[in-house]
């Protein structure tokens, strides 16, 4: 499977773009991996890994497979909801890289999948990105109800069964591969990795940010 080739990058193109919410620049999961990657480029010295860690996600051992070949490791109702879900993704996470990359720092608020209600004011580092993975992830709990409603004909079970089977493939992303090994192993005893489970998401999304912080998985939250 190739890797994706980083385009090159127009930076005055890419902050008119934030500044307008122009999504309609990104069409592809192609396209939107090189802003998540930009984006991280200009917020890393800020202490700020979250779109590090898009990029990652996105990327052609990711979701981005969607986009290309993939040794039919994915079929195409999953590739058609990945897709989906990554276009909606964007819309919202544009949003946060524009007051990020204008103001340095994230204000407001929003409920989490679970009810709660989890403020952006005040942080910085590790806290903000672990603040912006459940964000993300509750988009993804009420975009997975709203996918199954407007397309009642598509086996979801089969879907999340494929997707929860691509985080343990060889062409899988390493830091992703390495996470599964430690929180998700069934043969250690621990349950294994359920896209549909909230809790899911956010412990292999927050595990992923300590990667890139060179957190100690063993100490942190």
């Amino acid at each position: 499977m190739k890797e994706y080739r980083r385009a090159k990058i127009d930076d005055s193109k890419q902050r008119n773009n934030t500044k307008n919410l122009n999504t309609d620049a990104y069409s592809s999961i192609e396209s939107r991996n090189d802003y998540y990657g930009w984006v991280n480029a200009q917020l890393k010295d800020k202490g700020i890994q979250w779109f590090g860690a898009a990029d990652i996600v996105t990327g052609m051992d990711g979701v981005g497979a969607a986009d290309e070949m993939n040794l039919l490791f994915l079929k195409d109702a999953t590739e058609d909801y990945l897709k989906a879900g990554n276009k909606f993704l964007f819309e919202q996470n544009i949003k946060n890289a524009k007051q990020l990359l204008e103001n340095g720092k994230l204000t407001g608020s929003f409920v989490n999948a679970e009810g709660k209600t989890i403020k952006f004011d005040g942080l910085t580092g590790v806290d903000l990105d672990y603040a912006l993975v459940e964000f993300e992830q509750s988009k993804i709990q009420s975009f997975m109800d709203d996918y199954q409603k407007k397309n009642p004909g598509v086996d979801m079970n089969k879907t999340y069964e494929y997707i929860n089977a691509s985080m343990n493939l060889d062409l899988a992303n390493k830091n992703v591969k390495a996470v599964m090994e430690e929180y998700f192993n069934v043969y250690r005893g621990q349950k294994s990795f359920d896209f549909r489970n909230y809790q899911d998401r956010v412990k292999l999304g927050k595990k992923k940010i300590e990667i890139l912080h060179g957190i100690n998985s063993n100490s942190a939250p």
